[in-house]
């Protein structure tokens, strides 16, 4: 919540092209679930050596972080012939996370989101249960 607070638009804008690389492990059969995080530590170090505002620093994570969880449902979503993704859990109580995340995201692929439900990760239970039905 304290990297969210860092964000404005502007600094957004500011930072859009220098978002930190995110991803996800990928083997042949599928998406791991293992972030590969190695680089992103070595670009926020950098940049704070280098005394990058904190505001830039917490945009271009969230950036990348978007970004990486975009190339992953694309992924699954071309694997799987899949064009629905449901975000649920407390990461998704990130505004700027999801407004990021369904900026970048292809049109062809529908996002849902919890609207009667909790954000917070009491949601995943609803997902684990769809999933199963």
């Amino acid at each position: 919540m304290m990297l969210e607070s860092l964000l404005t638009p502007e600094s957004i804008e500011q930072n859009w092209q220098k978002g930190y690389e995110v991803s996800l492990e990928y083997r042949e059969e599928g998406i791991s679930n293992q972030w590969r995080v190695d680089r992103l530590f070595e670009q926020i170090m950098q940049d704070l050596s280098q005394g990058i505002a904190k505001e830039d620093i917490a945009c271009r994570f969230h950036i990348g972080l978007a970004r990486g969880l975009v190339r992953a449902v694309q992924k699954v979503s071309q694997e799987k012939a899949c064009y629905q993704v449901f975000l649920s859990g407390g990461v998704w109580q990130n505004l700027w996370l999801v407004a990021l995340f369904k900026e970048i995201l292809p049109e062809h692929i529908q996002v849902f989101t919890h609207q009667r439900l909790p954000a917070n990760d009491a949601n995943i239970a609803i997902g684990q249960l769809a999933v199963i039905t």
